[in-house]
């Protein structure tokens, strides 16, 4: 939600409409995902075990390989 041009997140998801959103600005979406910091996440911030922790190594992996900013600036 965009109020007084600034970005507050309420229900954030991965693929938020389904993944069929067809009318966002793309610049808010660029920022919405600059802002989400899967780092920060529970998940990768948790110790897990069995699976989860295969799991976890890889993302982390992932994550690290995109580095600081992988979404590019729209022009």
């Amino acid at each position: 939600m965009v109020v007084d041009g600034k970005l507050h997140g309420g229900e954030i998801t991965p693929y938020p409409s389904a993944g069929l959103m067809t009318n966002s600005d793309p610049a808010v979406l660029a920022q919405m995902g600059r802002s989400w910091d899967l780092g920060q996440s529970w998940f990768l911030r948790t110790p897990q075990s069995g699976w989860r922790a295969a799991y976890q190594a890889m993302l982390r992996r992932h994550v690290e390989a995109l580095g600081t900013d992988p979404i590019p600036v729209l022009a």
